[in-house]
Parts: structure tokens; sequence; C-alpha cells
């Protein structure tokens, strides 16, 4: 399988973005999250990013037409990558306009309860 350029630019940037992330997060709630999600998404593909040992999941939309144009969605606190007031759409929308887009699922904090 061939990496196409635009998604190794988008690894190599959430790797070292998100590098600095990993050790602050609650793993097992993340996953529900991840579990939630994936059943949502009609529009894109679920794929997973690694940093280091920590999988993380993104949604990976590809244009209608060939584009070299692409940007990453990032959610709000307490949301998630398919979030469908804002997200979802936004994603979906991009990519009829021309752009690869990958929303990607923050580190969720552990919970101070």
């Amino acid at each position: 399988m061939v990496i196409s350029p635009v998604k190794r630019y988008v690894a190599i940037t959430l790797s070292l973005l998100l590098s600095l992330c990993v050790n602050a997060t609650d793993i097992a709630r993340e996953q529900r999250w991840v579990d939630q999600t994936i059943d949502t998404i009609f529009d894109g593909e679920a794929v997973f990013l690694a940093v280091e040992e920590h999988r993380f999941l993104a949604i990976y939309t590809a244009p209608e037409s060939p584009s070299i144009n692409g940007l990453i969605v990032l959610h709000g606190t307490g949301l998630h990558p398919n979030y469908e007031q804002v997200v979802r759409p936004l994603r979906i929308e991009l990519a009829e306009q021309g752009w690869h887009t990958l929303s990607i699922q923050l580190p969720l904090l552990e919970s101070s309860t």
C-alpha cells in the first residue's frame, strides 16, 4: 500500500503534537469513545494512528475529485471526531469542495472525580 504525501504529512504532524499528551490520557474512557464513534461513521473511513504505543482514532474523508488539499479537523472538549453538530457536516462539506480531511480523536484527560 502506498501512503499519499497528505497522509504522511498528517501522520508526522500528529505524532509530534500528540506525543506530549499521551501520558495524561484516560485510555479506558478513550476506548469507549472509539467504540461508540466508529458506529456513527457513514461518510469517510476509520483509521488508526499511533504515537509510540498509543493508538488513536481518526476519520479520513477523501474528496470527490483528485486534490492535493488537506486539513486536520479538531473537535472541542468533551466531543469526538464525528460530532454530529459540527465536525461531521464540516468534514463532509469540505470533502465535497475538494479537501482531504482527517478528523482526529484528541486525548481524553483523566477525570478528576
